[in-house]
């Protein structure tokens, strides 16, 4: 999946719709897929996306904020992986 900013959005907004919609996708593929191991796979992808767009706004971010974000993001993917 590539991103797509809305520039008629504040460059904020268009981040965080991005960031929502990764982990609505997140969610699906963890409710309940036919196969288990591809939903945590695909969920786990999510994640690294949204590390990746955590990278992308980390210019226009303070910095305890990024930290604290990437470290949960990580977090959440790593716990998929045990």
């Amino acid at each position: 999946m590539s991103y797509r900013l809305d520039p008629a959005l504040p460059v904020s907004e268009a981040l965080r719709s991005v960031a929502l919609a990764e982990l609505d996708i997140a969610h699906t593929s963890l409710a309940a897929p036919p196969d288990r191991h591809k939903g945590v796979h695909s969920a786990r992808k999510c994640f690294k996306r949204l590390r990746s767009l955590l990278v992308l706004a980390r210019p226009g971010m303070p910095d305890p904020l990024y930290v604290n974000l990437n470290r949960r993001v990580a977090r959440i993917g790593k716990g998929l992986a045990a």
